[in-house]
């Protein structure tokens, strides 16, 4: 079993790998959605396994109107 700080960090490693794919090809979609696009793709085809991200995913999830405070803000701004 996996701890949340390594599935973290798993989810971050696909982040970084989608940014390097978008700067390398220089397309024009942001480097997260390539990064996830990646990570799902891993999952579908059984290259990661569910229960390496599960826990940090269902807590992101789960804190995910968190991260729409500063976009909040910055609009009443």
């Amino acid at each position: 079993m996996m701890t949340k700080f390594t599935q973290l960090a798993f989810i971050l490693a696909f982040l970084a790998l989608g940014e390097g794919l978008r700067w390398v090809l220089g397309v024009p979609v942001p480097g997260s959605i390539i990064g996830m696009l990646c990570l799902v793709l891993c999952l579908e085809f059984k290259v990661v396994k569910l229960e390496w991200v599960k826990d940090a995913s269902d807590f992101l999830i789960q804190n995910m109107a968190f991260f729409f405070i500063p976009a909040g803000v910055g609009l009443m701004v």
